[in-house]
């Protein structure tokens, strides 16, 4: 038995199928395919595998060469932190910006996990512990990421609303590579204090408090490369920013502090910020 390759038509051994000469031709690829699914028969369009591979390389070679780019920034603003920080703070080059927000948003992610794992070991070092009692390492990550993450972007546009308010001119982004080359030199600090929390838990948090100052230490001197402001109104809107920065990661600890608390501790952990905040109102009444 024999099917016409054009329209399916059931064909006796040897006989010839008229279609293409009575002008169904048009029609005999869904036909075919019509058939084939009824007899179980059909096959789905095959996949254009190239054009997936080429895709996927292009992709690689634009990612290559993103990474290229963000380590030779990385490289001279530690060389020359003043010259190529202003540089950098001029070009307003987003892409690399979060590229460097994001660079510190993952080591201090890592270093929360290090901090949660140490926590978590001292608890089980006299016994099995629940579940329930233990800290999530990936809900630390990804807590830590988004918190550093937001609190860059936010001291961006505190920048760009201080620049504006004490008449200067500048853009969102000119101040994002700002605080950008403030991220470099806070990762350097937050990877030293990773090497540093495996080995000795305390001096590790004491050098990853201290990477806030090193931040600072690098954003004062390239934010005349970002902005056109009076170096004399520069210091009191440093100065400003600061204060606010510290408020919105208050208010950032307040709020996501409880989320790396682990559910069977939450009791605990209200008890404590209940018993801190009766102690501040007792320690205001003298």
């Amino acid at each position: 038995m024999a099917f016409c390759v054009y329209c399916g038509k059931q064909l006796e051994e040897g006989e010839i199928c008229n279609c293409q000469s009575n002008g169904t031709a048009a029609g005999n690829q869904q036909s075919v395919e019509q058939n084939q699914q009824n007899n179980g028969q059909y096959q789905a369009p095959q996949v254009n595998y190239q054009e997936y591979q080429a895709k996927f390389n292009q992709a690689k070679e634009v990612s290559g060469m993103y990474l290229q780019r963000l380590w030779a920034a990385l490289l001279g603003i530690l060389k020359s932190p003043s010259e190529e920080g202003k540089r950098f703070a001029a070009s307003g080059d987003k892409k690399l910006a979060i590229g460097f927000f994001a660079l510190q948003a993952i080591l201090s992610g890592i270093f929360s996990m290090i901090i949660c794992s140490k926590l978590n070991g001292g608890m089980t070092a006299f016994g099995e512990v629940d579940k329930e009692y233990l800290f999530s390492l990936p809900k630390a990550l990804l807590l830590t990421i988004i918190g550093s993450m937001i609190l860059s972007f936010v001291t961006a546009g505190l920048l760009y609303a201080g620049v504006k308010i004490f008449k200067g001119t500048t853009t969102f982004w000119n101040m994002s590579c700002v605080v950008a080359v403030r991220s470099v030199g806070i990762s350097i600090i937050v990877l030293l204090s990773i090497i540093v929390t495996l080995l000795n838990v305390s001096w590790g948090i004491v050098i990853f408090v201290f990477a806030a100052l090193a931040g600072l230490v690098f954003l004062v001197p390239v934010v005349q490369g970002g902005a056109t402001l009076d170096e004399n109104k520069q210091v009191y809107m440093i100065g400003l920013i600061v204060i606010l920065s510290l408020i919105v990661f208050c208010i950032l600890f307040k709020v996501g502090g409880p989320m790396y608390v682990p559910s069977g501790l939450k009791n605990s952990y209200s008890d404590l910020m209940s018993g801190l905040n009766k102690l501040d109102s007792l320690s205001s009444l003298f």
